[in-house]
């Protein structure tokens, strides 16, 4: 992937704005919320009978989405977006008590319903939690460092070539959100600004 521009890099710096707007006390849409596949949206390793879906199989496996969302594909028509003033930036917002520990599910799209981001959020700022999901992710992405930015404890796993990306932060005043991004849609976008 090409070295980021000074746009991508505005655009990226959105993320946390986008998710923090989406992870409000109430839901933006009360619309269904599509069910979890087996191994999407859990931190439980995959069953060793299946060898083919093993952690060992892969030692890089592609990051694809969570929560029942899928990186790159389109919202469904019945979804109402909730455009963000002056951008094509959509964000659909709903609380869950079936993905825990995440509170609220955020998913952000582009104006023709491309799906750019998925994320969980929640109000627990425990380090164990946090801590538990760490472990979980570097068991399915592989290990990532702790890069602390702004004193935030956070981590990050990349997939180049597919351009996506996941990451968790814990801020101690926001709590902990776990985010995936197609930096590819998200680069279109940040191209316009």
């Amino acid at each position: 992937m090409p070295e980021m521009n000074s746009k991508m890099k505005i655009a990226l710096a959105l993320v946390p704005v986008i998710l923090m707007a989406g992870c409000g006390d109430k839901p933006r849409v009360d619309k269904p919320k599509p069910r979890l596949s087996a191994d999407e949206g859990t931190n439980q390793p995959t069953p060793a009978a299946d060898e083919s879906k093993t952690r060992l199989a892969d030692p890089s496996p592609p990051i694809t989405g969570a929560f029942g969302w899928t990186l790159g594909q389109k919202m469904p028509e019945s979804i109402q977006l909730n455009f963000m003033e002056g951008t094509d930036l959509a964000v659909y917002s709903y609380k869950t008590s079936t993905n825990p520990p995440f509170e609220t599910i955020v998913v952000g799209s582009i104006k023709d319903r491309t799906i750019y981001m998925i994320a969980g959020c929640t109000t627990n700022t425990g380090s164990l939690q946090y801590d538990v999901l760490v472990d979980a992710l570097n068991l399915k992405y592989g290990v990532a460092e702790d890069t602390r930015p702004n004193d935030v404890p956070t981590r990050t796993w990349l997939r180049p070539a597919a351009g996506h990306e996941v990451q968790i932060r814990n801020n101690s005043s926001e709590g902990i959100s776990l985010s995936y991004v197609d930096l590819n849609v998200f680069k279109s976008l940040s191209d316009k600004l």
